[in-house]
């Protein structure tokens, strides 16, 4: 042993003890050189020999002695030299030295030299076996240390601080089995950590070197001393408590020093997850029994665990550190098994268990990251919510800035790491949060907050590749952004209530008012075009949501729609992904239509998508299904409320009735389906030119900066008419469908406009008894159709020809002066139907602009003044036309004034047009005869006094003679006629004589023609001599007849048949050099370029 003292590191020790003994040896040298006796070197001798064999073993080591004999020739005193086989040399080999060899080799030395080797030999024993003692006990400290880490199976983080051969030694000790957590399985091949196993370890260490292995353990056992000294001070006292003030300020020491340990190296964060202090931290921050002070330092340390990323390096022996983090980031969660209403309950309810009790529970329930995430998100304070949320974007942006910013991004090329917040639940709780649609106790209310949120949203998906959009899927992320984007600016107003409250109050609602959400704002929103989720109120908003915005701004709504148009980019998702996930929800092209400003680009990339026909057929069809069955239930189901199938009742639940009734219900959906599908279309459509309509007001309106805002406008009408171009493009209209729709329209509009003038001219009441039953009947009629008949023409002439009109019949007020009779209103409310058919038919014009028929353009110009988009024609027609007096025309004489007559204002009474049937040319032609003789015997051409009964009751009669021909037996456009104020007057304005009528009549009372009434009849005819018979078909429900004289008296006449419904083309109104029933060009108001209207 003292051969290894002094050829180690404590030779130097021993030469400089050798200096101090030096005066001492002199003396002895002195006496021992009087006398040198055999017996006493003898005796020297063995003691030298057995002070240096402590062990008993007979030999002692050559290289030992050479060592001491070569440590005292530092003495100048000693005089003897160092026999030749005891030099020390650098490549001395150790060997055994018995008494004999010792003898032998130390033959020459007298006895005082003797007596110097064996004082020397004797204090380097000394000395050595107090060193060797001070490292015994180095030995049993390091032990001791690492062994409590050991039962704990820790020791495996250890092999970083320790030296590489310390931890070669620990790693063969180490278990590699994610479930061996007993002693007897922890090492391998049956190794442990005895006092034995350990001294053999550090055989060659002093006890300083092994102080320093020991002092690398110590921040790990102090680590485990705050871990254990953290989870007691949690569960001391009542559990059903809060935690006291002192004892939230003893917490946040424990943490305080645990986020330091964590941050000193990645090996205390290690042992820490081991330990479960993930689940433990986080089960402190869901409980509302902390201070904020000490939910805001339990997030720092979870923070300073989770940076490390040990799921994406873990070495082999740190498997199970690895599990345990990967189960808390939930790296193995499946996204498609997320029930989201169950979660939306789970992140409201994260705060709301009372106490500590939860602490106790952590082996049953462990907690993972989207808990921690969800519980800060339920704090009740709004400062400590915008605290911490703030706190987890610095932290989530860190894996994005540079290391000179802070950062942990290397360089400008270095890759961005996934956020550790893009696995689990934790993106679906922000998409919870973020849903205002739900109910209140479910969202966050704050507008700050809400930007927050969609900050940290947005990192985390955008990092996270396909899996960020699975879980933006699973939130139903398009639906979280659409409800935010349109905020309040749409639907009614929702009182915060409670949830059963709020479903009993709807359920009284729905007993007072049906569909009170259309009837209340129908405006801004369109039936049957939205479909509504189950549980969420998509048109209602809580005004608490925006309280904000007046101070803050709707930054929010802003973020919603940059969120997406961030997400399109290739870095990102890419715009077929985005276009893919905008069609997750049934209402994305409806909300983002109506926004303001409308994002563009974004409904470009929706319509521009491949998918986008299937996607509008599909949630067509959807909306379909739920209006029919909701229209249909009204037909069969029981309701004594009112007339009903009851009490005997219709099971559609017996096998022959429901197949019956399916069929039906088959064939309705399909149209329906359709409708929708250009319901919603047309809606897009009218949300973007009512925007680009209010931005040109606001531009005309302001004047000052008149310039900034045409110029604002201007930019905006390029990229809207580009919207609307490709809303037309995806119109699911065949060709051969144009006609049919524009011919049901037309249908629909003529009979509204006759039945609307008929509401606001009531009949006059005889008698005080059929004055009240008149004044209910009015009550009843402004319900239905009185809601419609508003002034649109806001001068006072209309305003006393209200008043005028009480006294008269048909509500005809004095002439003006211009020719006409005005009328009491013109319908500016109307129904909502015409606003969809006329943006329906402004689509049809865009996509098919070169081959629109004239007969759709009028349509479009009818719809368009009923809808008020431009104001009525019928005061401005007689302005517009040329000068009447100079001009010349063939249906002018000059014997008699031109007059022009409001024909839309005259009601159109059911028992005058049931006399005037229209099921045939033959029809028409007898009632235009009978009208046009009546016209011309009027009590109007003879000369009576203007106050004359005669002449004013003449004068209706007039009225509705017009009337009747030009809103019931002839196909005329126009609002208003001008013609001479004659007895022929109208007769040569058609240009049609009663000769010509006979003639024609009796042609259509003779075989061929006799009783054929359909179109398919009058086109399989051959014309009878004389005359020719053209069918030109324009579609399954238009049609036109032209008859024409091949000789004698001129007599070309051609007949409209629309819905089976015929009538006298007396619509050429382009060319006044011509009379109405010109017809030569007939067929091509209907037809265009060769294509079916």
């Amino acid at each position: 042993s003292s051969g290894r003292v002094f050829g180690g590191r404590d030779a130097g020790w021993a030469q400089a003890r050798v200096g101090a003994l030096c005066g001492r040896s002199v003396a002895m040298a002195g006496a021992a050189g009087e006398v040198e006796d055999d017996e006493k070197r003898e005796t020297l001798l063995g003691d030298i020999f057995t002070i240096l064999d402590q062990k008993r073993r007979g030999f002692i080591s050559r290289v030992e002695l050479a060592h001491i004999l070569d440590a005292m020739q530092a003495d100048s005193s000693i005089k003897f030299a160092v026999p030749e086989p005891l030099v020390l040399t650098d490549g001395m080999k150790d060997s055994r030295v018995t008494m004999i060899d010792l003898r032998k080799f130390l033959r020459a030395f007298g006895a005082a030299d003797l007596e110097d080797v064996k004082w020397f030999a004797e204090s380097v024993v000394k000395v050595e076996t107090e060193l060797r003692e001070v490292w015994r006990r180095a030995v049993q400290r390091w032990r001791e240390r690492v062994e409590r880490l050991y039962r704990r199976n820790l020791h495996r983080y250890l092999l970083a601080s320790q030296p590489e051969r310390v931890a070669r030694w620990l790693l063969l000790r180490t278990s590699m089995d994610l479930n061996s957590k007993d002693e007897a399985a922890v090492g391998l091949l049956g190794l442990g950590i005895t006092q034995q196993e350990v001294e053999v370890l550090f055989t060659d260490e002093t006890a300083e070197d092994i102080a320093r292995c020991g002092e690398g353990i110590e921040p790990f056992l102090e680590a485990l001393d705050m871990a254990g000294k953290l989870s007691e001070t949690c569960l001391e006292g009542d559990l059903s408590q809060p935690c006291s003030p002192e004892q939230n300020a003893r917490i946040c020491e424990i943490l305080a020093r645990m986020v330091s340990l964590s941050k000193r190296c990645r090996e205390l964060a290690c042992l820490f997850i081991h330990e479960d202090a993930l689940s433990f931290a986080t089960a402190i921050v869901s409980t509302g029994a902390v201070s904020q002070a000490v939910i805001a330092e339990a997030s720092r340390f979870i923070m300073a665990l989770i940076d490390y990323r040990v799921h994406e390096n873990a070495r082999d022996y740190e498997k199970l550190c690895r599990q345990r983090l990967a189960e808390y980031l939930e790296l193995d969660s499946v996204i498609d098994s997320i029930d989201l209403a169950r979660e939306r309950q789970n992140v409201s309810s994260a705060r709301q268990q009372p106490g500590r009790h939860a602490l106790k529970s952590l082996e049953t329930s462990r907690r993972c990251i989207s808990d921690w995430v969800g519980s800060l998100l339920m704090l009740r304070v709004d400062f400590d919510r915008g605290e911490m949320l703030d706190m987890l974007i610095k932290y989530d942006e860190r894996r994005v800035t540079l290391e000179s910013e802070g950062g942990q991004r290397k360089s400008e090329d270095s890759p961005v790491a996934v956020s550790l917040f893009s696995w689990g639940r934790t993106a679906i709780y922000l998409l919870c949060r973020l849903d205002i649609s739900s109910h209140h106790m479910l969202h966050e209310h704050r507008t700050v907050l809400r930007t927050h949120l969609w900050k940290l949203l947005l990192n985390i998906l955008a990092s996270a590749g396909d899996r960020g959009r699975r879980l933006f899927r699973a939130g139903r992320g398009m639906h979280v952004i659409c409800s935010v984007a349109q905020g309040n600016a749409f639907g009614l107003r929702r009182e915060e209530l409670a949830p059963e409250e709020e479903e009993d109050r709807e359920e009284e609602e729905e007993l007072i008012v049906h569909g009170i959400w259309g009837s209340q704002d129908p405006s801004r929103a369109w039936p049957y075009i939205e479909l509504a989720d189950e549980g969420l109120k998509e048109h209602r908003y809580y005004e608490m949501d925006f309280l904000d915005d007046e101070f803050y701004g709707s930054k929010d709504r802003a973020l919603a729609t940059a969120f997406l148009e961030y997400m399109s980019s290739g870095a990102v998702w890419g715009e077929e992904a985005l276009a893919d996930e905008m069609m997750q929800y049934p209402n994305t092209l409806q909300v983002l239509s109506k926004l303001r400003p409308p994002p563009c680009l974004l409904l470009q990339k929706l319509l521009n998508s491949p998918g986008f026909s299937e996607y509008l057929h599909r949630i067509a069809r959807r909306i379909a299904v739920a209006s029919t069955e909701e229209a249909l239930q009204a037909v069969y189901m029981a309701d004594a409320t009112r007339h009903s199938l009851f009490p005997i009742c219709y099971d559609a639940r017996q096998a022959d009735k429901s197949q019956a009734f399916l069929t039906v219900k088959a064939q309705i959906l399909e149209v329906e389906a359709q409708n929708i599908a250009l319901r919603i279309l047309g809606h897009a459509h009218h949300c973007l030119q009512v925007f680009l309509a209010e931005e040109r007001a606001l531009a005309d309106a302001q004047q000052s900066s008149a310039a900034a805002e045409f110029e604002k406008a201007a930019s905006l009408e390029r990229p809207i008419a580009e919207c609307s171009g490709l809303l037309a493009a995806r119109l699911p209209l065949r060709a051969e469908e144009l006609g049919d729709l524009a011919v049901s329209i037309y249908a629909q509009l003529r009979d509204f406009a006759r039945r609307s003038v008929l509401a606001a001219n009531p009949l006059r009441a005889s008698g005080a008894e059929k004055q009240t039953a008149q004044g209910a009947a009015a009550s009843w009629r402004s319900s239905y159709f009185g809601r419609y008949q508003e002034q649109i023409l806001g001068h006072k002439a209309l305003q006393t020809a209200r008043s005028d009109c009480q006294s008269k019949s048909y509500g005809i007020a004095d002439d003006k002066g211009d020719g006409q009779s005005l009328h009491i209103s013109e319908p500016s409310l109307y129904p909502y139907e015409f606003l969809v058919a006329l943006r329906i038919v402004e689509l049809i014009s865009l996509r098919d602009a070169w081959r629109t028929a004239p007969f759709l353009v009028e349509l479009q110009d009818s719809l368009e003044q009923v809808t008020g988009q431009r104001p009525f024609r019928a005061l401005m027609d007689a302005q517009e036309n040329p000068d009447f007096a100079v001009a010349e025309f063939p249906w002018r004489t000059g014997l008699a004034p031109l007059r022009t007559f409001r024909l839309s204002q005259v009601p159109l009474r059911r028992s005058e047009l049931r006399r005037l049937p229209r099921e045939s040319p033959l029809d028409i032609v007898s009632g235009l005869e009978s009208t046009l003789a009546a016209y011309q015997s009027l009590d109007l051409w003879k000369d009576l006094p203007a106050e004359d009964e005669r002449s004013t009751a003449a004068e209706r009669r007039r009225l509705s003679m017009l009337a009747v021909t030009f809103g019931h037996l002839c196909f005329y456009h126009p609002q208003t006629v001008t013609l001479e104020d004659s007895s022929q007057g109208l007769s040569f304005r058609l240009g049609i004589t009663m000769e010509m009528l006979a003639r024609v009549r009796e042609t259509l009372q003779e075989p061929p023609f006799e009783g054929v009434q359909a179109v398919a009849a009058f086109a399989a005819l051959r014309a009878p001599a004389g005359w020719s018979c053209d069918v030109l078909h324009c579609s399954s429900k238009a049609a036109v007849l032209t008859l024409q004289a091949l000789s004698g008296e001129e007599a070309h006449l051609a007949f409209v048949n629309l819905a089976g419904v015929w009538m006298l083309w007396a619509n050429c109104t382009n060319d006044l050099s011509q009379v109405l029933s010109e017809c030569s060009r007939c067929g091509e108001y209907f037809v265009c370029d060769g294509f079916n209207c």
